[in-house]
């Protein structure tokens, strides 16, 4: 695929601006699982999890030593992000 073509496509999947954001935080988060990474992290990562704010653009990152850990991390992310928001 040429990069004139892969570019062409990029711009037109990820618009530069959007007026659809959330209006408050939480109401939408995107998440994603990336990984098996070419090498370890320091504490036996190979994946990492990671949830984005779509109100604030706020972004948490997990280092993951399996996919199977995603669940878990989920709940400890719900609980301490719930309890921020609650704090304002």
């Amino acid at each position: 695929m040429s990069h004139a073509l892969v570019e062409s496509i990029t711009k037109s999947l990820f618009p530069k601006s959007s007026s659809s954001h959330s209006k408050n935080p939480l109401d939408l988060v995107h998440s994603d699982v990336c990984g098996k990474i070419g090498e370890k992290s320091m504490g036996g990562a190979e994946y990492f999890l990671t949830f984005v704010d779509d109100k604030t653009r706020y972004v948490w990152v997990y280092p993951l030593k399996k996919k199977s850990d995603v669940f878990e991390k989920f709940k400890l992310w719900k609980t301490m992000a719930e309890k921020s928001v609650a704090a304002f």
